[in-house]
């Protein structure tokens, strides 16, 4: 249920996010991106970034550490997230654990073209923490089978940034595939912009989500309230497959991969090797050349560049991704 009472499979408020948690009552999943830590924050960008009026929210205390672990404990039935910087990542493992939460993993997200260290007094940090627990309620099980636990996305930026903090869409999409099933309620106490229910409702699972800010929230509710296909990046590959037999299905989904990992880099495009690092560090770089000429083919990228630093964009990927992967299996007669 919406704000506006509609029966949508998603509730985006505004409001204290751990209160709001605990009025849930329960949660299949519970993904948080916290604020950091004002010593962790200003370590990394603080005195460039770290303005009240920009971000729109304080940074981390010990009393919100605790009660967004209390919350979080009480009402996920499954898999926790939190986002954190690896500094702080024993706090929230320590809190989790106290309030009843199996510990089960450190995770990682790799972001591509990540933002330099702002202070200019050491490197930057290009990789985000994901403390993983589990609840102890049922059984522990994913999607994901034995592979590591990383995550690669590029970060949002241009016109698709709304937020100081804002989690790639693809990102998200990802993490929720990997950790939730189909029909499975997903609360985001920290929602921002509500990319966790941009990234979740399409798939097939349902969102629950807080945000403090009321700027953040209008932004959010208005890109959760826009019809699918309005939503260019974050919808471009959520089109039903139509290619009969193995070999066409194999290099759908393969396209279709490569299709999103591209629309993931907004505006700035991204190299082959960005790509590859995206869909599988194991693929083929002949298979990933194929994939990208049918999709040029189809009309559903450009790139700018002969060279291995060729760039690549997405061109108007809501309105031609379905067309453009099922044109693009008969477009050329290649074998994957």
């Amino acid at each position: 249920m919406t704000d506006d009472g509609s029966d949508l499979p998603w509730q985006f408020t505004c409001g204290d996010g751990p209160n709001g948690l605990l009025e849930l009552g329960a949660a299949d999943h519970v993904f948080v991106d916290v604020p950091y830590d004002p010593i962790v924050d200003e370590n990394n960008a603080a005195d460039r970034v770290r303005d009240p009026g920009e971000f729109g929210f304080a940074p981390m205390d010990p009393e919100l550490r605790e009660r967004t672990a209390r919350a979080i404990g009480a009402t996920c039935r499954r898999w926790s997230l939190t986002f954190c910087a690896y500094e702080e990542a024993h706090l929230w493992i320590d809190a989790l654990v106290n309030v009843g939460m199996n510990y089960w993993q450190l995770g990682h997200f790799r972001r591509y073209d990540p933002k330099p260290q702002m202070t200019g007094r050491g490197p930057g940090q290009p990789n985000e923490a994901i403390v993983i627990c589990h609840s102890r309620l049922l059984e522990q099980r994913w999607n994901g089978g034995g592979k590591k636990a990383e995550w690669t996305a590029n970060v949002a930026r241009g016109d698709d940034r709304m937020h100081p903090t804002q989690k790639p869409t693809l990102l998200m999409k990802q993490l929720i595939e990997d950790f939730t099933d189909e029909g499975e309620l997903i609360a985001d106490p920290f929602a921002g912009v509500a990319t966790t229910g941009v990234a979740a409702v399409p798939i097939g699972r349902r969102f629950w989500g807080r945000e403090l800010n009321p700027v953040h929230h209008k932004n959010g509710l208005g890109r959760l309230s826009m019809p699918l296909f309005d939503r260019k990046v974050e919808q471009a590959t959520l089109f039903p497959m139509t290619a009969k037999g193995h070999v066409a299905r194999t290099r759908m989904e393969l396209d279709r991969a490569v299709l999103e990992a591209v629309t993931a880099a907004n505006s700035h495009g991204t190299v082959s090797s960005e790509i590859q690092g995206a869909v599988d560090l194991d693929l083929d770089p002949r298979e990933l050349e194929r994939s990208l000429k049918r999709l040029i083919k189809a009309g559903a990228l450009r790139r700018e560049g002969k060279t291995s630093s060729t760039r690549y964009f997405v061109i108007h990927a809501a309105l031609v991704a379905a067309s453009a992967i099922d044109s693009a299996a008969e477009a050329t007669g290649d074998q994957p």
